[in-house]
């Protein structure tokens, strides 16, 4: 709260009340437009995602019942970084110990991009949270406990409120592992000629029962992409299914809506904007980039992006704290790598492959790397 409330005046010439410029005051506006719409007619006019941003909403209901402070927010956000850290923790102690997973999870909890963006109205904790309760389900799911599917439906809930599409992207990867592990075992297990389909079924089934829970969460809010294609963009289509092709589409689509950055006045974005290395017209397009677009989630900002070696210096405390972040990162891939092999079970590899499924999405997606950095950091931080 200290750091919303005086220490933000200082580093941004355009932070109003503790909030940065951009998306936080635009959040801000919307959640004192429901509010005093809901003090003038009533609860019944409250919306949970008023022109389709979940922070809004949600925020407006502390505006109305406490006063538009902006600093109401860190409650918010403070409660769901907690509970994220618990649901690591929880997560971790299922492969190692309390002790190990307490270290693990330090990273995280204590992480100093997290600590500044907990002082801003933003998307990112309720779906940071709704991620690690969703994995939290899938490592249940892999002790074969049904349970799971409780907490997969209700992480895949959090993350709805603000960006359904992750959702989707979470769903499809559950999708793609399963079915890999589903054709591995049929090609493995035989028995007297017949296929043992015991366990495979009962994934199948359990898949069905998600696949109509999560539904009506992948869509609804403003972040949700369309995928309908339009001729601002020339695609050949894949021959994949409609429902396929589609969403590859909608990935090309969201790159190129990142184009317009290249005409910005701020030589930082210019900069970090890496549209012009690939453009989408087909599938085989994006299968030919996959490589370089997980290299960029995983390792971007690289060291030339860093304000002590970057060609620009624009003195953002953001740049900064990030490059200390990826420092050290890149030495504790090392102990990843250790980890997967030491710890090279289904509890362990499951959550990791769904989140560098989600990683490569973004990377397709999002070449602008500050916008991607914000959008996957907990995702990297994850894996």
């Amino acid at each position: 709260m200290a750091y919303q409330l005086w220490i933000i005046e200082y580093m941004s010439d355009t932070a109003i009340n503790g909030l940065l410029a951009g998306d936080p005051q635009y959040y801000h506006r919307l959640a004192i437009d429901m509010r005093e719409k809901t003090i003038s007619e009533g609860w019944g006019v409250w919306r949970l995602r008023p022109a389709g941003q979940g922070p809004a909403g949600f925020l407006s209901i502390l505006y109305t019942l406490v006063g538009p402070y902006p600093w109401l927010v860190v409650f918010v956000n403070s409660l769901c970084h907690s509970l994220a850290s618990i649901f690591l923790i929880l997560i971790l102690n299922r492969v190692v110990s309390m002790r190990h997973a307490l270290i693990a999870s330090l990273y995280f909890i204590i992480s100093p991009f997290e600590m500044h963006w907990l002082s801003q109205i933003n998307k990112e904790s309720f779906v940071i949270l709704g991620v690690f309760v969703f994995v939290f389900g899938v490592v249940l799911l892999c002790e074969r406990k049904n349970y799971g599917l409780y907490w997969i439906f209700i992480g895949c809930a959090i993350i709805s409120i603000n960006r359904p599409y992750v959702v989707q992207l979470l769903f499809s990867a559950s999708i793609l592992l399963a079915l890999f592990f589903v054709r591995a075992k049929l090609g493995q297990i035989r028995k007297g000629g017949r296929l043992a389909f015991k366990n495979e079924g009962l994934l199948a089934f359990k898949l069905v029962i998600i696949s109509v829970l999560l539904f009506p969460l992948m869509t609804g809010a403003a972040s949700n992409h369309k995928n309908q294609i339009k001729k601002d963009l020339t695609w050949s289509a894949s021959g994949l299914p409609l429902f396929i092709d589609s969403r590859l589409y909608a990935v090309s689509r969201a790159r190129m809506s990142f184009r317009q950055h290249l005409s910005s006045p701020n030589k930082t974005v210019r900069e970090l904007n890496l549209i012009d290395e690939a453009e989408f017209h087909d599938v085989v397009d994006m299968i030919y980039y996959a490589p370089r677009a997980l290299q960029i989630a995983l390792l971007a900002p690289f060291p030339n992006h860093w304000p002590i070696f970057s060609r620009i210096n624009d003195g953002s405390t953001f740049r900064l704290m990030v490059s200390v972040e990826m420092f050290i990162a890149y030495f504790f891939f090392i102990f990843l790598v250790f980890g997967l092999y030491k710890h090279n079970h289904m509890k362990f590899l499951v959550p990791v492959f769904i989140m560098l499924f989600v990683l490569q999405i973004y990377g397709l997606a999002t070449p602008l790397i500050g916008t991607l950095r914000r959008y996957i950091s907990i995702l990297y931080i994850a894996s």
